[in-house]
């Protein structure tokens, strides 16, 4: 019987434990895979003595051939930003032939999703160009992925349509092996257009002008503000205007943020009133900037100044009859007819609440009035020498009279 050294024992105890150890953890590193067809042999030696201890050896060997196993692998291409509009745009996929044997790649399909769909899609290999599927499978069809070049890069070309910055449009490549048809992959990369170019707002008509508003008035100004950029922005509108200018409206709302399609003009409309005392020109501005690119914005300018109504009284003196204005002197006892004309020039508001008050000379004596006939009538009084008539509204561009009958003293 033979013994083992208990020394010799202990470390093969420690190196069995320490080798299912390192089993267990999985940390032995992985071994290229053995390319199909290879022979693997095995071969076991013995060596021995017979009873007069000569030596003596023998050996024997066993073979077995690597059969195949399939393997597909398909990047995921970095983002790509072509500008908006632009031609002849890449984005590479890299197909390799992780199985063990020499395979070719097929391409099942390259399909678009997102924001947009990017147009002229043709397919490169190396120098070469495949205008379709097809062309490009015949191709890769002839193409071995072997152990020493198991990859090939597959570029699709596009062109990016106008009017799609700040957009994405996701290209995804499925691919199979063509030796086992139901290993496939998929890689998928992201075409991605910078927004470019600029935000303009006009300046609302410049300037214009009306009576205080006394919380009666509303005023309009419209601005225009076009997208200059080479995509679709949401766009934040807001109003600012000096003191004096108050419940504010833009499109309908205090703030807006309104969607534009690149190039596009919207007709913005800001509703206002106004007060202050006449003469003060109040500012006010709208300011566009895009939601996406906060420095990307532009304002446009409006001015409002206060004005009073044009409004004018005139009196003349006529004959009793009121045949014709008094040319010459009058003498006592004559009659006098004063007419009091009020016009409203203002060409845009009308007036209301209208107070004439005529405080006749102490060398005439009121004798009695009358007025235009027109509507509304005239309401006159006399007190004292005084006359004082009222006419409730007087509409923009017209005017209004009334007489008083007088005799010289």
């Amino acid at each position: 019987m033979t013994r083992t050294n208990p020394q010799a024992r202990k470390l093969l105890f420690r190196s069995l434990a320490l080798t299912g150890l390192v089993l267990l953890l999985g940390v032995i590193p992985a071994a290229a895979q053995t390319w199909e067809g290879s022979s693997i042999t095995n071969t076991a030696e013995v060596t021995y003595q017979d009873a007069n201890g000569n030596s003596y050896s023998d050996s024997d060997n066993v073979s077995v051939t690597v059969g195949f196993t399939s393997g597909i692998d398909v990047n995921d291409p970095t983002t790509v930003t072509p500008a908006a509009g632009s031609t002849d745009n890449s984005l590479t996929f890299t197909i390799t032939n992780t199985g063990n044997g020499d395979d070719q790649a097929v391409v099942d399909d390259v399909t678009f999703s997102g924001d947009f769909t990017p147009t002229n899609v043709s397919y490169w290999i190396g120098g070469t160009e495949y205008a379709n599927l097809a062309a490009l499978n015949a191709a890769l069809a002839a193409l071995d992925l072997t152990e020493g070049s198991p990859s090939v890069n597959v570029t699709v070309q596009y062109d990016v349509p106008a009017g799609t910055g700040g957009q994405t449009a996701t290209v995804q490549m499925d691919v199979y092996s063509n030796r086992v048809n139901g290993t496939t992959d998929s890689g998928s990369g992201d075409i991605s257009p910078p927004l470019s170019g600029g935000i303009t707002v006009d300046d609302g008509s410049g300037t214009s002008s009306g009576l205080a508003s006394n919380g009666t008035q509303t005023y309009t100004v419209t601005f225009d503000v076009t997208n200059g950029q080479s995509g679709v922005d949401l766009i934040d509108l807001s109003f600012s205007g000096d003191a004096g200018i108050s419940n504010v409206q833009v499109n309908g709302g205090t703030t807006q943020d309104i969607s534009f399609t690149a190039g596009e003009t919207k007709t913005i409309t800001v509703t206002y009133q106004a007060d202050a005392s006449v003469g003060t020109t109040l500012n006010m501005t709208l300011t566009a900037t895009s939601d996406s690119n906060g420095t990307v914005t532009d304002n446009g300018a409006h001015a409002f100044t206060i004005t009073e109504p044009s409004f004018s009284i005139t009196k003349e003196a006529w004959l009793d009859d009121k045949s014709a204005e008094i040319s010459g002197n009058v003498l006592p006892g004559d009659y006098i007819q004063y007419k009091v004309i009020v016009s409203n020039n203002d060409g845009t508001h009308n007036l209301s609440t209208i107070s004439v008050t005529d405080d006749l000379p102490s060398q005439v004596t009121y004798d009695s009035d009358s007025d235009d006939s027109g509507s509304p009538a005239w309401s006159i009084s006399e007190s004292g020498g005084t006359v004082t008539a009222t006419l409730t509204s007087l509409p923009a561009g017209t005017s209004r009279f009334f007489w008083i009958r007088v005799q010289v003293n």
